[in-house]
C-alpha cells in the first residue's frame, strides 16, 4: 500500500505546484513587460511600439496575453503618424519561460487592424525598417520568438503610391496561418477584397520565424481573385526585406477587368485569358521573364510574349504583341468608339522600352471586307506621347463603292482603286508624302499634311493626270429617274436642310490642285488650276480655271464668316460649245450652237433656301445660232410641255437664231430684264420674275410669228404656280411694256449684257449678232 501513498503524495504535490504557478501567475503584472516589449521593437524596427491598454492574462487551455489599442509608429516622412493600429492585440505564450528571457510563442491574434503602406516621391517604403542599436534593457528580441499560429480579423490596408498618387485598399477579413506540431511549413488560408473585389488564397509558405529570421521562405500558394485563379509558387529569400524574390505565377479566368480593378487599374474586358512568367528580383528591381499571356473577348484574340527586366520602374520592355479577329467593330466597344463592320484583321508589333519611350516597332497591320484590303507597316518611335510615327499605308479594291457600307453612305461605282503613301508625323502634325491614288480612270500624286493646332489646318497639293467624271454622271440620271417616278415635287426645290458651314469654324485648309485633263464620258476639259484657302472661316476659291475645245471657264467663291455666312460668287464662260458638251457626256443629243453664260451672286444664309431668298446680283445668257429643245424650261420645270395646248408643237421653234436671257436678281426676286429667243418661226419675249424664297413664277411669255399662218402664236400666256409646278393660261389683257428696251439692253456698251463680267475676262465677241438681232426687233 505505500506506493499508493507515494502517489498520492506526488499528485498532491503536483497540485500545489501548479495552483502555485496559477497563483503566480495570476498575480504578476504583466504591464511590466511592456517596456521590454517596446524596446525589443525598437531595436529590431527603430520604430515606437505603443502599447494603449493595460496587459491582461487570459487563462484557458491555451494562456494568452491581451493588450487593447496598439500603434506601431510609421516612417517620419510618412503622411500619418501611425502605420499599424490594432483594437486588440492576444499573445498565445509560454508564460513561465517568458517571465525568464524565453520568448516561447504559440500563436498572435490581431483583431481590428489598420494598416497603411506607403512610398514617399522617391519610391522609398514605409516598411523598410531602420534597425537601432541593441539596448542593454532589451530582455529579448523579436529574431529569437517562437511563432506557431497567427489569425487576423477584419485587417483594413490602405496602399499610397507617393510617386503616381493613386490609392488601393485592400479588406482581410480572415486570415489563419498555422504549424502542426514537427511540422516545417505553415499552412494558411485568407479572404478578403481589393478594391471591393472579392479574393481568397490558401497553401503553404516556410516557417514565421524564418521569415522574422530573414530566412528564404518557400511558398506554394492558390487563390481566387475576382473569378480569376492564380497559383503562386517559389522562394522569396527575403520576405521583410522583399529581395530575393523567384516566384513563378500563372493567372487564368474569364474577365481580365476584374484583375485591373483589384490592383487599382483599368483593365479590358475579356471573354476568356491565361497568363503566366517568373517574377525574379526585389522591391527595388523586380523583373518579368518569359511572360506568355493571351485574351479573347468575341471574335478578337490577342497574345502578348516577352519580359519586362523592371517591373518597379517599368523599363527594358521586350514584348510581341499579335491580336486578330473577324471584324473590326468587335473592337468598339474596347475603344469606346464606332468601328466599320470588316473581314478579318490581324496586328503585330513588338513594345520596347519604358513608361516613359515606349517603343512600337515592326509594325504590320492588315484588315479586308469583299475585296477591299488596307495594310499598314511601320513603327511608332514614342507610343505615349505618339511622337515618331512612321507607317507605309496601301488600299485597294475591286470597287470603291464597296467602302460606302463602312462610312454609312452610298458612294457612285468608280471602279477599280489603289491608294498609298508614307504616313510620318506625332500628334502635331500628321504628313502624307508620297500619295499615290488611282480611281477608275483617275490619278492623283501629290502630298498631304494635318497640323492639329487649336483649329487644326489641312494642306493639300495634289496633281492629276486625268479626272474622270463619268460614274458621277451616271448616278444622277439614276437619281433623276427615281425623283420623277416618286413625283416627287411637293418638296422644296430648294431645301431648308442646315448646310455644313460649321465645317468651316473646326478646320483651316489650303488645297491646291492642277490637272491635266476633266473627263465626263467624251467631254474633255483642261483643268489648269484650283486654289482653295480656308482660314478662320474665311473660304475662297481664288483661282478656279478650266478649258474646253479651247474654251475658257473660270470663275471664283468666296464665304465670309458671319451670322450667318455670306457667299460672293463669280463665273464665266464665251463660246462654250453645249451641244458638243452634252453630246459627249450623253445627256442630250437635242442642243446644238454656242452659249455665253456668266454669274454675279452674293447671299447670305445657313441653307440653300435662305441663301436663294436673300440672293443678289445678276445672271445672264447669250445663245448664237443652234439647236435647243425645251428651251422654256429655263424658267420653269416641265413648261415646254405645259405651253403646247395653248400654242401647239412646233419643231422649228427649237432653231434658235439667237437667245438672250438676263436676270436682275434683288433680295431672292429674280426679276427677267432680257428674256428674248428668236427662233425660226417666232420671235419670244418674257417678262416677269421668280421669287425664289416662295420658289413661286409670274411671267408673261409674249410671242410675235413670223408667218401669218401661225395664228396660235398669237397667244400671249400668263405663267404663274411654283417652279416645279407651273400653271399656264392665256392672258388677253396684259401689254408687253419690257420687251423692245429688253432687246435694246443687248447692244448698250461694248459687252452688251456680260459689261459686269470684264473683271473675269469677258470679250466683245458674242455667239450671234445681236446689234443686227437688236436693230431687227427694235
Amino acid at each position: 500500500m505505500r506506493w499508493k501513498w507515494a502517489l498520492g503524495i506526488i499528485a498532491l504535490s503536483l497540485v500545489t505546484l501548479v495552483v502555485t504557478a496559477y497563483l503566480i501567475l495570476v498575480s504578476y503584472d504583466y504591464n511590466k513587460l511592456k517596456p521590454r516589449i517596446a524596446q525589443a521593437v525598437r531595436d529590431a524596427t527603430g520604430r515606437e511600439l505603443t502599447l494603449g491598454g493595460a496587459v491582461e492574462l487570459a487563462v484557458g487551455l491555451s494562456p494568452s496575453l491581451v493588450v487593447a489599442n496598439v500603434m506601431f509608429a510609421n516612417a517620419p516622412w510618412a503622411t500619418q503618424p501611425q502605420m499599424m493600429k490594432a483594437e486588440r492585440l492576444e499573445v498565445q505564450v509560454r508564460l513561465l519561460p517568458l517571465l525568464f528571457g524565453d520568448a516561447a510563442l504559440e500563436g498572435i491574434a490581431l483583431i481590428g487592424m489598420e494598416v497603411l503602406l506607403e512610398t514617399d516621391a522617391q519610391g522609398k517604403g514605409n516598411w523598410e525598417f531602420k534597425t537601432g542599436e541593441k539596448s542593454t534593457e532589451s530582455f529579448w528580441t523579436l529574431k529569437e520568438l517562437q511563432i506557431e499560429n497567427v489569425k487576423i480579423v477584419k485587417l483594413n490596408l490602405t496602399f499610397h503610391d507617393g510617386q503616381s498618387g493613386s490609392t488601393s485598399r485592400f479588406t482581410l477579413d480572415s486570415l489563419d496561418a498555422s504549424r502542426k506540431p514537427s511540422s516545417d511549413e505553415i499552412t494558411i488560408d485568407l479572404k478578403g477584397t481589393a478594391n471591393k473585389q472579392p479574393f481568397a488564397l490558401s497553401g503553404k509558405t516556410g516557417l514565421i520565424d524564418d521569415l522574422l529570421a530573414h530566412k528564404p521562405l518557400e511558398v506554394d500558394l492558390l487563390g481566387q481573385v475576382s473569378g480569376a485563379n492564380i497559383t503562386v509558387a517559389g522562394v522569396i529569400g527575403d520576405v521583410l526585406e522583399l529581395d530575393g524574390i523567384d516566384l513563378k505565377i500563372h493567372a487564368s479566368g474569364t474577365d481580365l477587368a476584374g484583375l485591373g480593378r483589384v490592383a487599382g487599374t483599368e483593365l479590358l474586358e475579356t471573354d476568356a485569358f491565361k497568363m503566366g512568367g517568373e517574377v525574379k528580383g526585389s522591391a527595388k528591381a523586380l523583373a518579368l521573364q518569359d511572360f506568355k499571356g493571351n485574351a479573347s473577348r468575341g471574335s478578337i484574340e490577342c497574345t502578348i510574349n516577352g519580359k519586362v527586366d523592371d517591373l518597379i520602374s517599368v523599363t527594358g520592355v521586350d514584348l510581341e504583341v499579335k491580336g486578330s479577329g473577324k471584324d473590326l467593330a468587335d473592337v468598339s466597344p474596347i475603344v469606346d468608339k464606332k468601328l466599320p463592320t470588316t473581314g478579318p484583321f490581324t496586328v503585330t508589333g513588338r513594345l520596347t522600352g519604358s513608361s516613359k519611350a515606349l517603343s512600337l516597332q515592326a509594325v504590320e497591320g492588315s484588315v479586308s471586307r469583299d475585296s477591299l484590303r488596307l495594310t499598314v507597316n511601320g513603327k511608332i518611335e514614342d507610343l505615349l506621347a505618339l511622337s515618331g510615327i512612321a507607317f507605309n499605308v496601301k488600299g485597294s479594291g475591286k470597287e470603291l463603292a464597296e467602302i460606302g457600307p463602312l462610312l454609312e453612305k452610298k458612294l457612285p461605282k468608280f471602279g477599280s482603286f489603289d491608294v498609298g503613301g508614307n504616313l510620318t508625323g506625332s500628334t502635331k502634325v500628321l504628313a502624307l508624302d508620297g500619295l499615290s491614288v488611282i480611281v477608275g480612270k483617275s490619278d492623283f500624286i501629290g502630298s498631304a499634311k494635318v497640323e492639329f493646332h487649336q483649329r487644326p489646318k489641312i494642306t493639300l497639293a495634289l496633281e492629276s493626270g486625268l479626272i474622270d467624271f463619268t460614274p458621277l454622271i451616271g448616278e444622277a440620271k439614276k437619281e433623276d429617274k427615281r425623283v420623277g417616278k416618286k413625283g416627287e415635287y411637293d418638296k422644296r426645290l430648294f431645301p431648308d436642310d442646315p448646310l455644313p458651314f460649321e465645317v468651316l469654324k473646326k478646320v483651316d485648309a489650303d488645297i491646291v490642285l492642277r490637272a491635266k485633263n476633266m473627263k465626263a464620258r467624251e467631254a474633255q476639259f483642261d483643268l489648269g488650276h484650283l486654289t482653295l484657302t480656308l482660314k478662320d472661316n474665311d473660304l475662297s476659291i481664288d483661282k478656279l480655271e478650266a478649258i474646253y475645245k479651247g474654251t475658257k471657264l473660270s470663275g471664283y467663291v468666296h464665304l465670309y464668316p458671319g451670322s450667318p455666312p455670306q457667299v460672293v460668287t463669280k463665273f464665266l464662260v464665251q463660246g462654250f460649245d453645249l451641244g458638243r458638251y452634252l453630246r459627249e457626256i450623253g445627256a442630250s443629243d437635242k442642243a446644238e450652237g454656242y452659249i455665253d453664260i456668266a454669274a454675279d451672286l452674293k447671299s447670305k444664309g445657313y441653307s440653300a433656301h435662305t441663301l436663294v431668298a436673300n440672293l443678289d446680283g445678276a445672271i445672264g445668257l447669250v445663245m448664237g445660232r443652234g439647236y435647243l429643245s425645251h428651251w422654256l424650261n429655263l424658267f420653269a420645270i416641265n413648261l415646254s410641255k405645259e405651253v403646247i395646248p395653248f400654242w401647239g408643237r412646233h419643231k422649228e421653234a427649237q432653231n434658235i437664231i439667237c437667245a438672250a436671257v438676263d436676270f436682275d436678281i434683288k433680295s431672292g426676286i429674280a426679276t427677267s430684264r432680257t428674256s428674248v429667243f428668236d427662233t425660226e418661226i417666232a420671235v419670244l419675249n418674257a417678262e416677269g420674275d421668280i421669287n425664289l424664297e416662295t420658289e413661286q413664277v409670274d411671267f408673261l411669255l409674249s410671242p410675235k410669228p413670223k408667218s401669218a399662218g401661225l395664228t396660235l402664236l398669237n397667244t400671249k400666256l400668263r405663267v404663274t404656280g411654283s417652279i416645279q409646278d407651273p400653271k399656264v393660261r392665256p392672258d388677253y389683257t396684259s401689254v408687253v411694256l419690257t420687251g423692245s428696251r429688253a432687246l435694246s439692253a443687248l447692244v448698250v456698251g461694248p459687252l452688251g449684257l456680260l459689261a459686269p463680267f470684264v473683271s473675269l475676262g469677258a470679250h466683245e465677241k458674242h455667239p450671234c449678232d445681236v446689234k443686227k438681232l437688236g436693230n431687227n426687233h427694235h
